[in-house]
């Protein structure tokens, strides 16, 4: 909230020339209510609140002396030169309707404006948790499988990736001087959509949906979805196992114990180790797979090992040594 002009309390004593001066130095609400005087005439006080949004009265019990005290509050108003206050006839009736006899006032409300309200912030809804990093324990035992992380950035095409909700402006306050009191602009979420990423304006919100079935990707304040997973060195722990809805280029290796599993072509510019691939469309392998002659493969069509494996008709496969398996961790 800004800071208010008026920030610290204003008051305005009632004074009558007829009061005890032990009563006119009293320097607080609690000593002006507390106070025994025989004095017919009740003492009061005026103050605006520290908001700045009220005009407040203590007052001792208004019914001792209604009339009189109603016409000298009306008085210390129009000397505060506030822009709007109840005439006479009101304030009659506003103290008549303030306590029961006998009660005294504290911090009653004569004038009110009104506080801001404050707006709401902009913000993201995502999809699901894209980039969370985690490992996946084997049959909910303690045991984690290192290759396994719980990757969640493979998308569907159509899916919906982000939901960016609009800031809704707040409205401002109004004080005892009839000041506008300002609120603060809420701030908004910038979300951009990049290649493979289109948006739907719902008027209180965006959404981004994914152009085609890839992997999701943030950069700079925009989300791309990626047809082809470019994984720029090896499959290996460090990257765990890949599961991608599109296309797989690996520019390293596949090491041993790895899976990679894609609904298009994966293509693996290295060596194969004993590992385990499923791909969509077709397998092409671009260096001699190590210790290609020791191990069998067991495609849905058969083919023959070779430095330089052409496009592979199989959509399953699995490279094993015949004494050895592979070591999963």
């Amino acid at each position: 909230m800004a800071t208010k002009e008026k920030s610290t309390a204003q008051e305005i004593t009632g004074n009558d020339s007829n009061l005890p001066e032990a009563i006119q130095a009293a320097d607080s609400v609690e000593a002006l209510l507390n106070e025994d005087s025989s004095v017919s005439k009740p003492m009061y006080d005026l103050r605006i609140s520290e908001d700045g949004v009220s005009l407040l009265l203590d007052c001792r019990d208004p019914h001792g002396g209604l009339e009189a005290t109603a016409a000298r509050i009306d008085e210390d108003l129009v000397k505060m030169e506030l822009p709007e206050c109840p005439d006479l006839k009101t304030l009659l009736k506003i103290l008549q309707k303030s306590c029961q006899p006998g009660e005294h006032l504290v911090g009653y409300p004569i004038i009110r404006g009104w506080l801001p309200t404050p707006g709401q912030d902009g913000r993201l809804e995502r999809g699901r948790d894209y980039f969370a990093e985690s490992w996946t324990d084997e049959d909910d035992t303690e045991v984690v499988d290192l290759w396994d992380q719980n990757d969640q950035r493979a998308v569907q095409k159509d899916e919906i990736l982000a939901r960016v909700h609009r800031p809704i402006p707040g409205e401002p306050g109004l004080d005892v001087y009839c000041r506008e009191i300002p609120v603060p602009k809420p701030e908004s979420v910038k979300l951009r959509p990049g290649k493979g990423v289109t948006t739907v304006d719902e008027g209180e919100w965006i959404d981004y949906y994914a152009e085609t079935a890839g992997r999701i990707r943030y950069q700079d304040g925009t989300i791309f979805v990626d047809d082809v997973y470019v994984i720029k060195g090896d499959v290996s722990l460090e990257t765990g196992n890949i599961s991608h809805t599109g296309a797989v280029q690996v520019e390293g290796d596949v090491k041993t114990g790895a899976t990679i599993e894609a609904d298009g072509d994966i293509s693996v510019k290295g060596m194969l180790e004993p590992c385990h691939i499923k791909c969509g469309g077709s397998l092409t392998v671009g260096a001699a797979s190590w210790g290609w002659k020791n191990f069998k493969s067991r495609p849905m069509k058969t083919c023959r090992p070779c430095t330089s494996v052409g496009p592979w008709c199989a959509q399953v496969a699995t490279l094993r040594s015949p004494t050895k398996s592979p070591k999963r961790i």
